[in-house]
């Protein structure tokens, strides 16, 4: 939008979170940002406005020569031995399959920590762990195997949220609209 002087009405800034999605959420609820997209469900985030807008499976993603490398499915709990490459702490995919393995009463051993997800498989693939990914970036790499995962509960959500207790502005509301 521009105004009559054509001066932008609506200052657009995207940014990422080296805190992954629990930075992001706090951005929202601290008045930093008004809208942000995270992969947090939606009872992890008291205070904003949430709408889920999809929620993906994981998959394992294995060394090729891993002796359940050609499993039809696993479980997670197949894993719960292994080194694992992972986000670092606060990204929505590592809280989800941390709380999977907590719940087990085994915590995980995760060796490699990396921001982005698409290089995850990557690191599988040169030998540093197993990773358990979400059907939201390419699975496979050279050298490694997908496998279905069999985990009851456990997906990647991607909701937009906004500052919740009061009505958004209208860029804000245009913008939430588009995204619905």
């Amino acid at each position: 939008m521009l105004s009559t002087g054509g001066t932008p009405l609506v200052d657009l800034h995207v940014t990422v979170s080296v805190t992954g999605s629990t930075g992001l959420a706090d951005d929202v609820r601290h008045g930093r940002l008004d809208v942000a997209l995270l992969a947090l469900p939606a009872a992890d985030l008291p205070g904003p406005a949430v709408r889920t807008i999809f929620a993906a499976p994981y998959y394992a993603v294995l060394p090729e020569g891993h002796a359940l490398a050609r499993a039809p499915s696993i479980s997670a709990r197949d894993l719960a031995a292994e080194r694992f490459v992972d986000s670092p702490r606060g990204f929505g995919n590592r809280i989800a399959v941390d709380r999977v393995y907590e719940s087990f009463g085994s915590p995980r051993r995760v060796s490699v920590e990396v921001a982005d997800l698409r290089t995850l498989p990557e690191y599988v693939s040169a030998g540093l762990g197993v990773a358990l990914v979400p059907d939201v970036v390419p699975l496979a790499a050279p050298g490694t195997a997908v496998v279905p995962l069999h985990a009851p509960g456990l997906t990647w959500p991607l909701s937009v949220v906004s500052r919740g207790g009061k009505a958004p502005g209208r860029a804000v509301r245009t913008l939430l609209d588009l995204i619905a």
